[in-house]
């Protein structure tokens, strides 16, 4: 299966390439590596940062619009997404989001992504502490977002699994309908 992409809007910069955002970050004032870590607090447990996604079900080779809120400027976030009942999750880049608050990404989902219910967060760290650190006491997700992804019409396996209608089926959702009409109409 293909990877999932993700495109982000707004300024940021991939952690291996954060020197990008050191002229811009020059003439601002940055807060303590307390402060940071006390924003971050603050937006997890006050339920501010979460993420979320426009659309809840789609076909494989579509596109998402992610939204990622309460974004602690200047900290570290990460943006994770996965399958559920298959495997770990994987995390994209992490990134550097230099003044925003929140951020617009669009997710492709691979043509050939298998169904199932996809989830995606994102996560700050306090500056110093280390993603992925047994117990992540130090790392702190925002809300879920889930995603239904449905396979492709072209897939045969959704194919080989589609069963149409019986005509007795058929038949009795049509004298449903008629009854119905039938009601409202008396």
């Amino acid at each position: 299966m293909g990877a999932l992409a993700i495109d982000f809007q707004g300024e940021y910069a991939f952690l291996d390439q954060s020197e990008r955002l050191q002229a811009d970050l020059s003439d601002r004032s940055i807060p303590s590596r307390w402060q940071l870590g006390q924003m971050i607090l603050n937006n997890h447990s006050s339920g501010q940062f979460r993420t979320r996604v426009v659309e809840q079900e789609v076909i494989a080779g579509s596109s998402v619009r992610l939204v990622i809120e309460g974004i602690t400027p200047y900290a570290v976030l990460a943006i994770v997404s996965g399958r559920l009942d298959n495997g770990p999750l994987e995390a994209f880049g992490r990134i550097v989001i230099p003044y925003e608050a929140s951020l617009d990404a669009v997710v492709r989902i691979p043509p050939d992504a298998a169904e199932g219910t996809y989830i995606f967060f994102a996560q700050q760290w306090e500056p110093g502490g280390t993603p992925g650190y047994p117990g992540g006491s130090l790392i702190y997700p925002s809300g879920t977002a889930s995603l239904k992804v449905h396979p492709r019409i072209d897939d045969e396996a959704f194919w080989e699994s589609f069963q149409p209608w019986s005509p007795e089926d058929a038949e009795e959702v049509r004298e449903n309908i008629r009854q119905s009409r039938e009601r409202l109409q008396g």
